[in-house]
């Protein structure tokens, strides 16, 4: 088994002039030499191999899962704020990738959280279903500076991300019964019959991806 330390750049697949290795994935395995990758597959962990990262940029939720299926653990860093604190205890002035990972090689494992499929997969639809909130209260604030008579253009829209948003949150408490066994069992004891109820399902969906079943339900 070999531990591999990554510093994850969400935009490192993509075509661009001047390329400099700050752009790529890099990673180690002893903080003393450094490769690059371009894609989180060219990244040559195996399987039972470790790989820890700073980050797991939903862009990027397919490569991730991709190596969980062929067998490789992977981690990431609970508190970016920790990379911060690390620099400031390691002395290190410079903010680079390689030094990143120098940073990220000298956090404590307490610090790191294992992933699964089931989360990734849950976290990329609930970061949908927030982008669609948002942009809900962003029209709605919009329509307010308009008149009465202009205003029924945006509502259009609101009313229609309205449909959307209930229609993610259908699909989010859907995944989350197919991927936490345990969901139905808290879904019972915590919310009401009637999901507002697609809503309660959904923050209760989205509580689950923070919740480390290797305590038992009544630790949760």
């Amino acid at each position: 088994m070999a531990r591999f330390y990554a510093d994850i750049h969400r935009m490192a697949n993509k075509s661009r002039k001047k390329k400099t290795e700050e752009n790529y994935h890099i990673y180690t395995t002893d903080g003393v030499e450094f490769s690059k990758a371009q894609k989180i597959a060219d990244i040559p962990v195996k399987a039972g191999d470790e790989l820890y990262v700073d980050v797991i940029p939903v862009e990027l939720t397919d490569e991730f899962i991709g190596l969980l299926r062929g067998g490789v653990r992977i981690f990431y860093l609970r508190r970016l704020a920790m990379l911060k604190q690390t620099y400031e205890r390691l002395q290190m002035r410079s903010k680079t990738s390689r030094n990143d990972l120098r940073a990220l090689m000298a956090i404590e494992s307490m610090w790191f959280r294992e992933v699964s499929e089931g989360f990734l997969v849950l976290r990329r639809l609930i970061s949908a279903y927030r982008a669609l909130l948002k942009s809900h209260q962003r029209l709605e604030n919009m329509s307010k500076a308009l008149n009465p008579s202009d205003r029924i253009y945006l509502m259009n829209a609101v009313e229609q991300l309205d449909i959307d948003a209930d229609r993610l949150a259908e699909r989010i408490v859907e995944e989350a019964r197919i991927r936490y066994p345990q969901y139905d069992r808290i879904c019972l004891l915590y919310t009401s019959p009637s999901p507002r109820d697609r809503q309660n399902g959904e923050a209760l969906a989205e509580l689950m991806t923070y919740v480390d079943f290797n305590k038992g339900v009544r630790d949760i």
